[in-house]
């Protein structure tokens, strides 16, 4: 007969506070890369890991939590063996921290007390926020006077209609930085509901830098929003208000939301009568809920991630919204062609395909997320398809020319 473990409780606690995910996850072959105050694994791009709480989010699956959550989700140890492992490591002498031992109480979204997300942050502040996040003291970063680098990034690469990409930049919700190597980087700018700037996203715009995240000290809460009626975000409350009668229409990133809107153009529909949320991650989805229930909209399309990811968030997401802003809320679902928006428009753009304006014009209910496709077999549909479209666009083009040809022949 085997031999029965027990556990001891405060030991448990405290290798959860002694023992650290970046340590564990270097000891196993895995790489921690440092993106502003958290941690990302160059194996595995959908972890994010948190030093200050020594805590882990996998936005792939939607799992996440303490270090040994840590050791089972990569297969590196059972809870029995990652217990028998450590409790030599840790000093007995320390107590654990009083906070770990408490029970977890459910609290309104909007009475949370957290400094990267707080929808009643004072006005002081607000200001210190801004100052720090503008200062970039952690990323060491300038911002630029030009913005040429970020527009052909936009418009070239990631194919956003001109006329949107230069109305952001019009609006202050876009600038362009300089880095410590000297690599041009785009900023986009969150403000929060008084018109301090809240959050700013950080990415890359050339080959040579691969940086993407977020600048230290965000409050997410607000997320990054934008409403087309607003003409300086630094005047909301003052002399610029959000028109909350609109419908709210959510992402995961900036430039999917980019990309979307340039869609909505296209397709002959007013952009103007949306407001748009970008919520940075799918796991970062509270901050559409602290956007309804504290500017009181009523209808919510989750224009999430076309993957198991984004479908699980906007189940969860309309649970929350439920809970929180009531049962008559109007919350929709609306999915790409393809990954994403930012897909959608390059594969546009190499075919000519239409069928992405459907994307923008439909929504549906949300269900309980089901199994989705094997990766694999996803991406094999997507090729086919991008192969059939190019096909057909060639077909097309070369009887064009071939008619034209005849034409010319016929009249000589």
């Amino acid at each position: 007969m085997a031999k029965k473990i027990f556990y001891n409780k405060k030991m448990i606690e405290q290798i959860k506070e002694q023992i650290s995910i970046l340590d564990v996850a270097k000891e196993n072959g895995l790489t921690p890369v440092k993106r502003g105050d958290y941690y990302t694994l160059a194996e595995h791009d959908s972890v994010v890991i948190y030093p200050q709480t020594n805590s882990f989010f996998r936005h792939k699956n939607s799992r996440g939590g303490d270090v040994f959550a840590f050791a089972d989700e990569f297969d590196i140890a059972s809870f029995q063996e990652f217990y028998m492992k450590n409790i030599y490591k840790i000093d007995r002498s320390i107590e654990p921290s009083p906070d770990s031992r408490k029970p977890k109480t459910n609290v309104s979204i909007t009475e949370r007390k957290d400094v990267r997300f707080d929808i009643n942050e004072s006005l002081d502040k607000s200001q210190e926020r801004e100052r720090n996040l503008l200062s970039f003291s952690k990323e060491q970063i300038k911002i630029d006077n030009n913005t040429r680098n970020v527009k052909a990034f936009l418009i070239q690469t990631r194919k956003i209609d001109p006329e949107i990409v230069q109305e952001f930049i019009d609006k202050g919700l876009i600038k362009q930085g300089i880095d410590k190597y000297n690599h041009k980087v785009a900023l986009f700018i969150g403000y929060n509901d008084v018109g301090y700037i809240s959050a700013i996203n950080i990415k890359s715009v050339n080959s040579r830098g691969g940086y993407k995240g977020d600048a230290y000290n965000c409050n997410y809460a607000f997320g990054w929003r934008y409403d087309p009626s607003i003409q300086d975000y630094s005047q909301l409350y003052r002399n610029e208000f959000y028109d909350t009668s609109k419908t709210l229409i959510c992402f995961e990133g900036y430039v999917d939301m980019m990309a979307y809107i340039s869609t909505l153009k296209e397709a002959g529909i007013d952009h103007t009568q949306y407001m748009f949320l970008t919520c940075g991650a799918t796991s970062k989805y509270k901050s559409v809920v602290a956007t309804c229930k504290s500017d009181l909209y009523n209808h919510v399309i989750c224009a999430f991630d076309n993957d198991q990811a984004g479908d699980l968030h906007a189940f969860k997401l309309q649970e929350m919204l439920k809970s929180e802003c009531g049962e008559d809320i109007i919350v929709e679902r609306q999915k790409s062609l393809f990954k994403d928006w930012d897909e959608d428009r390059q594969y546009f753009s190499e075919t000519g395909d239409r069928s992405i304006y459907s994307h923008v014009k439909n929504t549906f209910k949300i269900d309980e997320p089901q199994n989705q496709l094997h990766e694999k077999s996803a991406k094999k549909n997507i090729a086919k398809m991008c192969s059939e479209a190019k096909l057909k666009l060639q077909t097309e083009t070369s009887r064009e020319s071939m008619k034209t040809k005849k034409d010319i022949e016929i009249s000589r």
